[in-house]
């Protein structure tokens, strides 16, 4: 089995990528009229400290996220982590529908990010509980019964 092999892609070298989107990544500056925090731990926690910490939603979120967490088999991280959003803790939310292309590598770094960001904004001061939803039950089958893709002739589908 061939490992997988991992190279890091300066924004300006990847496909497609919007000039706003690159800038923010490389250069906030020029783009920081935009966004109200910077993509930073402190734009983090300053964004946090705006996010209101009353019941609602919480008291229908939390149950309702105890409930389908017990039906997976959850461990206790994550009753504790349910008991902290509760108290008030931020959520740091990522998700991804499921799909035909990106591989099961892209859902996985996308969890592990919300993962460490929660931990390093807790460890920042700023309590903080990862999120991570799977849209699996796509009910737009337009969308998802096919799939196009560029071939040696041209566009295949």
């Amino acid at each position: 089995m061939t490992p997988m092999r991992f190279e890091c892609f300066r924004p300006q070298d990847v496909p497609h990528l919007t000039r706003i989107a690159t800038a923010y990544i490389s250069d906030f500056s020029a783009v920081a009229s935009y966004y109200q925090h910077p993509p930073t731990l402190d734009g983090l926690r300053a964004a946090a400290a705006s996010v209101p910490r009353s019941a609602s939603p919480r008291g229908e979120l939390v149950p309702a996220l105890r409930a389908l967490n017990q039906r997976l088999g959850a461990d206790a991280s994550v009753t504790s982590s349910l008991d902290r959003l509760a108290a008030g803790a931020v959520a740091v939310v990522a998700g991804q529908q499921t799909g035909l292309f990106t591989g099961p590598a892209y859902t996985l770094y996308k969890a592990l990010t919300a993962i460490r960001v929660a931990r390093e904004l807790t460890a920042a001061g700023t309590d903080a509980v990862p999120i991570f939803w799977l849209a699996s039950e796509d009910h737009d089958l337009a969308e998802v019964d096919h799939c196009d893709w560029l071939g040696r002739e041209g566009l295949e589908h």
